[in-house]
């Protein structure tokens, strides 16, 4: 599908930092894979299915290769190498504004395991669609939240919540931030700097 909206560019120098500090201390990587990986999908329509509160990712995706707004989407996985099986995964996408023709990022589904929750992989996988923010000079990653995953976002990452669709954002996102600030820099360095101290556990 080499037309596909979901890619992997702009992901790999992300991945491969994050990846770096992984290795000091976890069984843990982090990939970006595409829509011709069929095994890789498998395992996360797997996962997506034996996990009670996860979205139906198979029908997201079907949906995400006609969406006019939708620019360009990533899927981001974590696998524990004891096993071999992902455990976690995030996805996030490049969208275009109708209303004021800027590009964001938004935040659109996370999933992890039973086995596996509780220790800060989802905080970890955020990481990647905020530096992919940085690297591309897009001021606002955006969030559809509920409200665990809400309370998360304005711990680890100042996110502003609210509790309605923002128009300025297709209104899909209620939750947002600003990565273009000095306050949002002392964010992201204290956040890859806890990788190995704080999580994974």
């Amino acid at each position: 599908m080499s037309d596909s909206k979901i890619i992997c560019d702009g992901t790999e120098n992300i991945l491969t930092k994050l990846n770096t500090h992984l290795s000091d201390c976890s069984t843990y990587s982090l990939s970006c894979f595409t829509m011709d990986q069929t095994e890789l999908l498998n395992e996360m329509y797997a996962l997506a299915k034996d996990t009670d509160d996860c979205h139906d990712i198979q029908r997201m995706l079907g949906y995400v290769e006609t969406d006019n707004q939708t620019v360009k989407y990533y899927l981001i996985a974590a696998h524990d190498s004891k096993t071999g099986n992902m455990v976690s995964y995030i996805t996030f996408s490049l969208e275009l504004s109708t209303t004021h023709g800027f590009q964001f990022v938004l935040i659109n589904f996370a999933c992890t395991n039973i086995d596996n929750r509780r220790k800060g992989l989802s905080i970890m996988l955020i990481l990647v669609p905020m530096m992919f923010a940085r690297d591309n000079r897009i001021q606002f990653v955006v969030a559809d939240t509920n409200v665990k995953s809400a309370g998360l976002l304005k711990k680890y990452y100042g996110f502003t919540i609210t509790q309605d669709y923002q128009d300025i954002f297709n209104y899909v996102g209620k939750s947002w931030i600003d990565v273009n600030t000095t306050e949002f820099d002392n964010i992201l360095k204290d956040r890859i700097g806890d990788i190995c101290k704080i999580y994974p556990i």
